[in-house]
C-alpha cells in the first residue's frame, strides 16, 4: 500500500481570492502551479510553494466551468457558460485564442496527450476535438442523449470517456465520431470521470451520491462506493494510481484505496459543497475547491 494512504491528511493552507464558487482545479505537471476556475468568471493561477495568487485571467462572460493545463505546462485552457473555450499563456497571463462553436454551455475541457489537441464537452450534447495549432474544429462526437458534463482521456491509448446528464458514461476513440460503448448503472447524472494512470479503470462520480469503478476493457463495474450522502462532484486518481479522491456536496473530501475501494480518510474542514479535488503530481498534496470560493490545500502528515 502507498505509504501516505495510511496517514492522516490535514488542511495546511486556505487560498482566498475568488468571489464566487470554485468549480474546477488543475495542477501543472511539475507541481508548481494551481489553476482555478470560478463562478466569478475568472481563472486564477496560484503558486503552490507560497499559496500566493500569481495572476487572474479575465475575459469569460459567464461562469468558468472547467480548467486544464497542458502536459508541457505552457498552456491553460478554460471553458465557460459563455459557450467559449479560451487558451491562455500562464507565464504571461495573455490570451492566446478563443474557440467558438458549441451551441450551449461548455462544461469540460481536457488536453490530449501530445498537446496537439483539446477536447471539450457541452450542454449541446456534443464532444468536440480542436487542433491547438490553428484553433480549428477537428471533429464532433455525438451519441449522448443529454448534456455532456465531464471528460477524461486514457493516458495509454487514444480514447476518451465522457459523463452525461443522461446517467451514462461514453467511451470514444479519437478517430471516430460515434461511441464505442456506453456504460450504464448510475441513477443520476455523471458529474465527473477520470481514468487510472495505467489506463485500465475508470472512476465516475454521480448525482446519485455514488462512485463507481469500471473495468476499461469489459465495461463492468468493479465496485460501487456509497458513503457520500450528497452528489459526488469530482473524482481523481493519484499519479501512481493507488489512491482515489472524491469531493461531494456533503461538504467532505474522501480518500480511498483505489484497488480495494476501502475508505482511508475523510476531510471535513469545508463549510459548504466541495466541487473539485485534485492530487499534486507528487501525491502527498491535495487541492480542493468549494462553493464558498475557498481553495484548501491538504497534506499527508
Amino acid at each position: 500500500m502507498n505509504q501516505i494512504s495510511s496517514q492522516a491528511w490535514r488542511c495546511v493552507q486556505t487560498l482566498t481570492g475568488h468571489s464566487a464558487w470554485v468549480r474546477a482545479l488543475a495542477l501543472d505537471p511539475q507541481g508548481q502551479w494551481l489553476v482555478s476556475g470560478s463562478g466569478d468568471k475568472t481563472v486564477k493561477l496560484w503558486s503552490l510553494k507560497t499559496g500566493e495568487l500569481a495572476r487572474s485571467l479575465e475575459g469569460h462572460e459567464a461562469w468558468v466551468r472547467d480548467v486544464a493545463i497542458s502536459y508541457d505546462g505552457t498552456r491553460v485552457a478554460s471553458c465557460s457558460n459563455d459557450k467559449t473555450v479560451r487558451l491562455w499563456q500562464p507565464a504571461t497571463g495573455s490570451l492566446e485564442s478563443v474557440l467558438t462553436g458549441h451551441g450551449d454551455w461548455v462544461r469540460s475541457v481536457i488536453f490530449i496527450p501530445g498537446d496537439r489537441a483539446i477536447a471539450t464537452a457541452s450542454h449541446d450534447k456534443t464532444i468536440r476535438l480542436w487542433k491547438l495549432a490553428t484553433g480549428s474544429l477537428h471533429r464532433t462526437l455525438q451519441g449522448h442523449d443529454h448534456w455532456v458534463l465531464s471528460l477524461a482521456v486514457n493516458p495509454k491509448q487514444p480514447m476518451l470517456v465522457s459523463g452525461s446528464h443522461d446517467q451514462t458514461l461514453g467511451m470514444w476513440t479519437l478517430s471516430s465520431r460515434k461511441p464505442v460503448r456506453f456504460l450504464s448503472g448510475h441513477q443520476g447524472e455523471v458529474l465527473s470521470v477520470c481514468v487510472s494512470p495505467d489506463g485500465k479503470a475508470i472512476a465516475s462520480g454521480s448525482a446519485d451520491n455514488t462512485i463507481r469503478l469500471w473495468d476499461w476493457d469489459t465495461g463492468q463495474v468493479i465496485y460501487t462506493l456509497d458513503t457520500h450522502n450528497q452528489s459526488v462532484n469530482s473524482v481523481a486518481f493519484s499519479r501512481d494510481g493507488r489512491l482515489l479522491v472524491s469531493a461531494s456536496s456533503d461538504r467532505t473530501i474522501r480518500l480511498w484505496d483505489a484497488r480495494t475501494g476501502s475508505l482511508l480518510h475523510v476531510m471535513s474542514d469545508h463549510d459548504s459543497w466541495v466541487w473539485s479535488a485534485v492530487f499534486a503530481p507528487f501525491s502527498n498534496l491535495l487541492a480542493s475547491g468549494c462553493w464558498d470560493g475557498q481553495i484548501k490545500l491538504w497534506q499527508a502528515t
